[in-house]
């Protein structure tokens, strides 16, 4: 089994059965070295398991922190993440 065959099988699906998209709107807190220490859903794509996929994807990334007056400052941003079902060829 490959890593796509794992994501396509735990893919939420509507109630006909088809793969859902949506797109989420997360609200991260950046710490002075670039970690997320906090993040939210800000704008929901109207499905919980969506929302959860993009958070814990989130809280995986790296940031560039912000400086003020050349020190690294914390910071809070809003990043779009965009959830799409596996292709068929990615399964």
């Amino acid at each position: 089994m490959s890593s796509g065959s794992s994501i396509a099988a735990d893919w939420p699906h509507d109630a006909s059965g088809a793969p859902v998209s949506g797109l989420v709107i997360v609200r991260a807190t950046v710490s002075q070295d670039g970690r997320v220490v906090r993040a939210v859903v800000d704008s929901s794509s109207g499905y919980p398991a969506l929302d959860d996929k993009a958070l814990s994807t989130v809280w995986k990334w790296q940031f560039h922190p912000w400086y003020k007056d050349g020190v690294a400052v914390e910071g809070v941003v809003r990043v779009p993440v965009r959830l799409d079902p596996p292709r068929p060829e990615e399964r």
